[in-house]
């Protein structure tokens, strides 16, 4: 595997502030689960399997990993 890019060699060396960067920034947050939920519940699936490639810490995953989705 070649070696890593600019912005992987980025999160590696700050993967601590992205981890707690929406902490402080709500906003984002609640929209996006906001979002995530709309667009689950508008599929209407009584089961689902839901993969979060997202590559952050998987804050959304954990989000819908508790859903009844």
């Amino acid at each position: 595997m070649a070696g890593k890019t600019l912005v992987e060699r980025w999160y590696d060396a700050h993967a601590e502030v992205e981890e707690h960067r929406l902490d402080q920034g709500r906003l984002e947050f609640e929209v996006t689960k906001w979002i995530i939920n709309s667009c689950l519940s508008k599929l209407c699936l009584r089961r689902a399997n839901i993969l979060d490639v997202g590559g952050g810490p998987g804050r959304y995953g954990l989000h819908t990993y508790y859903k009844p989705f």
